[in-house]
């Protein structure tokens, strides 16, 4: 698999949860259902937890090498990319049931976050690095 390709799969992944993470605290900020205090808390929090791993991607996307290397190993690939399935869906099942569910709160979703963001970055911070760290 070519390194643009494998770099643009695991983007998207991280994009397309991002977005539906945000679209979850969007919608029941539209709703009435939290007021725009919660709505800018939670977004806040979105923010930090994505900062790091978005930092290293477009990094990696605008600070493009020219190695020679134009082809990824599949196998460090697949790994990375389930990881960042995993990662991503750690968050985002969360956001998902505070967006749907009545009982649900802002401190609860935060409390989560507070607790699993740190619990499991590992599991993309090697895969971000494999593909998109500048190589010399």
């Amino acid at each position: 698999m070519r390194t643009t390709r494998a770099r643009l799969i695991l983007v998207s992944v991280f994009l397309v949860f991002f977005v539906l993470m945000i679209g979850a605290i969007f919608v029941p900020f539209q709703k009435g259902e939290i007021y725009s205090e919660s709505m800018l808390t939670l977004l806040k929090k979105l923010l930090a937890v994505y900062s790091v791993h978005l930092a290293v991607i477009f990094g990696g996307i605008f600070g493009q090498w020219k190695s020679g290397i134009d082809k990824v190993p599949t196998l460090p690939f697949w790994i990375g990319l389930v990881l960042v399935f995993i990662w991503n869906a750690l968050l985002a099942w969360r956001f998902l049931v505070f967006c749907f569910s009545e009982k649900d709160t802002v401190g609860a979703l935060s409390a989560y976050l507070d607790t699993v963001v740190p619990a499991t970055s590992f599991l993309v911070a090697g895969a971000l690095s494999f593909f998109f760290a500048k190589r010399a």
